[in-house]
């Protein structure tokens, strides 16, 4: 399927955005000092321009997904001359709406140390 503006658009799971149920994505983190229960890395921004592409890149268990908004910004990513991926964090996401094979919501997130 071609989608104007678009250098990459993904229209069935592969190897890399596999379709899994939210369930089996999740390894709870064994944190006392965290609100957050689960681990996961920021590992940078994906500027892909398509319906479900671009935002920032979470491997959560060894698989990549992607979300619009991080909350506390600042607070987990720094200030942009001196942010340097990967990020540790702990999180809670749900999937999101739109493209829930690769995207995710985040509902409680904190930098790990």
């Amino acid at each position: 399927m071609n989608v104007p503006g678009c250098t990459a658009y993904l229209a069935i799971p592969t190897d890399n955005h596999p379709v899994v149920e939210q369930n089996n994505l999740r390894e709870r983190a064994v944190v006392k000092n965290s609100n957050c229960d689960y681990m996961g890395v920021i590992t940078g921004v994906d500027h892909t321009r398509c319906g479900c592409c671009g935002g920032y890149k979470i491997e959560i268990n060894g698989q990549t997904f992607l979300t619009d908004h991080i909350p506390n910004f600042e607070e987990i990513l720094g200030p942009a001359e001196d942010r340097e991926f990967p990020i540790p964090i702990y999180l809670d996401y749900e999937k999101a709406e739109q493209c829930s094979y690769r995207r995710i919501i985040i509902t409680c997130i904190e930098k790990r140390e």
